[in-house]
C-alpha cells in the first residue's frame, strides 16, 4: 500500500493532480487481470518490467564513470594513498 502512495505523490508531481484518478483506476483494474493471468506470463511481464527500470540506471552507471574516475583520481593525489 505504501508504494501505492509514493507511486501517486510520484505521478502528481510528474504530471499533475488530475492524473492520480486516472492512475489509481489502472491500478485497480490491474487486479483482476493480473489475478486470472496465467502465472508464467505474470512472471514474465514482472521481470521484463523489472529489466525496463534497471536500464536506466545502468546507462546513467555507464555515464558517471569518467566523473567516478575522475574524482577518485582527483581524491587519491591529493591524500597521496
Amino acid at each position: 500500500m505504501l508504494g501505492t502512495f509514493i507511486d501517486t505523490i510520484i505521478i502528481c508531481t510528474i504530471t499533475g493532480v488530475k492524473a492520480i484518478v486516472p492512475y489509481r483506476v489502472a491500478w485497480i483494474l490491474a487486479i483482476p487481470v493480473g489475478a486470472t493471468l496465467n502465472l508464467g506470463f505474470v512472471w514474465l511481464v514482472a521481470d521484463t518490467l523489472n529489466a525496463m527500470m534497471a536500464l536506466p540506471n545502468l546507462i546513467a552507471l555507464l555515464m558517471l564513470s569518467p566523473v567516478v574516475n575522475a574524482n577518485t583520481s582527483k581524491a587519491i593525489s591529493l591524500h597521496g594513498k
